[in-house]
């Protein structure tokens, strides 16, 4: 068997350490290290970087849409060794391919092409971490973000006595936004395209153990493995990239010729996917659901906060005399009923306000007068073509807009003719 032992002295491994600890600018050259030497020496240059290069590998579809896997798409990952009765699940050809490479490791094993010396989970590859629900990952995140607003940010400079209805509610809110402009997000296109919500959603990543992602020793110790190039070359003969940085972690290449056998179905199965019609058959675009998911986020938010803080006290001024004195007053706050709160606020509104929760998500510069220009075309696009056309024509101008959270796409002109 071939040496996996790298060009570079075994020292180079400890020099590119980068642990979370270290200052930002030690993290920084030291995972340059990582990335050009030590990566290179270990043959790793054909895998994914995650960190680098394609952290919105299964985020973004080839035209810059923001997707996730349809739940119909899905299968279950076969486990039988420890912890097997967690429930593992990633996209139906993924786990197809992964399965074949699994009985490839068994038969490496019987045929003692393996060094009995190596990481277990290597030897007999299991997957212990695959698909994500977009969806419990976003309700989870906006109890967080609802907890976060009321127990803290509507506690400072008085905005909770400011909030008495719904508008306030949402004012108050994208206070919030505009203060942290590309550091805070609400719609589920924000939550996909952040750091905090990894690529799992896609059903196109497995794991294979549970290192740690911000320390390099896990990594070295996969690397060091006697098996880790038959590893590494199993794994791209059956259309798998090996993550750079997390070196347990499997990507599906949908370019590779093996993984297009198995998205267009073996064994049985006929799933009739290509590269060029996966994401359109496999996945959904968020931006066709981010209003509705902000409506509900809203009108909801703002009923439990008025069932949990159901009055305030208004401070007004007043004259009695030659004095001006101020009174408080207990004042209730009013129940909304989503019925009513969609006759209130019109598509209009919630169209002018998720454009501008996006430009806040991605830290687009703040230009109020190109603002009101865009709003304006929104509203044409919107009373012309309907709802629908209008929400793609505010993804054609997000996706059109400079911002430093997401790659430059080069795109037709879909522009609606008004």
């Amino acid at each position: 068997m071939a040496s996996p032992n790298p060009n570079q002295a075994n020292f180079d491994f400890f020099l590119a350490q980068a642990e979370n600890g270290k200052d930002s600018q030690a993290i920084f050259d030291l995972r340059n290290y990582w990335k050009h030497i030590i990566a290179t020496d270990w043959l790793l240059e054909q895998t994914i970087d995650f960190w680098y290069d394609r952290n919105f590998h299964g985020k973004l579809d080839p035209t810059g849409n923001i997707i996730y896997l349809s739940e119909t798409n899905l299968k279950e990952f076969k486990r039988t060794g420890p912890g097997a009765s967690d429930i593992v699940f990633g996209a139906d050809f993924v786990v197809d391919a992964f399965s074949d490479l699994q009985l490839h490791f068994m038969q490496a094993r019987l045929g003692q092409k393996l060094s009995p010396d190596g990481i277990f989970n290597i030897i007999a590859p299991e997957a212990i971490k695959g698909w994500t629900s977009v969806h419990q990952a976003y309700n989870q995140y906006l109890i967080s973000l609802y907890d976060s607003l009321v127990g803290n940010w509507f506690k400072q400079d008085g905005r909770e006595k400011k909030v008495h209805d719904l508008t306030s509610f949402i004012k108050a809110t994208m206070e919030l936004m505009v203060t942290n402009n590309g550091a805070a997000f609400i719609s589920l296109s924000g939550l996909i395209s952040s750091n905090t919500f990894a690529n799992f959603g896609s059903g196109l990543v497995v794991e294979l153990g549970d290192g740690e992602h911000g320390t390099d020793q896990d990594k070295i110790r996969w690397l060091a493995d006697p098996n880790f190039m038959f590893y590494k070359s199993a794994a791209e003969n059956h259309g798998f990239m090996v993550d750079t940085n997390a070196p347990w972690r499997l990507v599906a290449d949908i370019n590779h010729s093996v993984m297009q056998g198995y998205m267009a179905g073996r064994d049985g199965a006929h799933y009739g996917v290509t590269a060029a019609n996966l994401f359109d058959k496999y996945f959904y675009r968020s931006y066709q659901y981010d209003i509705e998911n902000l409506q509900d986020f809203f009108i909801g938010a703002y009923n439990t906060y008025c069932r949990s803080y159901p009055s305030y006290n208004k401070v007004s001024a007043c004259v009695e005399g030659d004095n001006i004195v101020t009174k408080t007053k207990l004042v209730n706050r009013g129940f909304i009923d989503p019925d009513e709160a969609y006759l209130l606020y019109p598509n209009e509104f919630w169209l002018e306000l998720y454009y501008f929760i996006r430009l806040r998500e991605l830290g687009a510069p703040q230009d109020s007068g190109r603002f009101n220009r865009e709003v304006k075309k929104i509203i044409q696009v919107y009373r012309k073509f309907g709802l629908d056309i209008a929400k793609e024509y505010v993804n054609i101008t997000i996706k059109k807009t400079p911002t430093p959270h997401l790659p430059g796409k080069v795109l037709p002109d879909e522009t609606p003719k008004l």
